[in-house]
């Protein structure tokens, strides 16, 4: 028994080194595209270090409308966006369809 917990041990941790990661490639509504917006940057530089995809989608600069659009997107259920960034004071505002 302890021979077959040891193999079993030996195999998953080689499991990640054996098999190819599968890439992903997801959606994340970023800022307004300006200077001052990090997200596209960020997001790209996490991709290529992981071999993954992103695309992204500008959102509007004004809040009360990326509050908006957020609410729409998850009211909807919709699986256009995987990733949204959302702002402190507009995360109290996306409770209810967080839930």
């Amino acid at each position: 028994m302890r021979h077959y917990l040891r193999s079993s041990a030996i195999l998953f941790a080689l499991l990640p080194t054996t098999l190819p990661a599968m890439a992903a490639e997801i959606t994340i509504a970023c800022g307004d595209g300006g200077a001052a917006d990090f997200c596209p940057t960020l997001a790209e530089r996490w991709a290529d270090a992981n071999g993954h995809q992103v695309n992204i989608v500008t959102t509007p600069a004004s809040p009360t409308e990326k509050l908006s659009l957020y609410q729409q997107l998850l009211g909807s259920q919709s699986q256009d966006v995987d990733v949204l960034m959302v702002d402190i004071v507009g995360s109290s505002s996306l409770h209810v369809d967080l839930a």
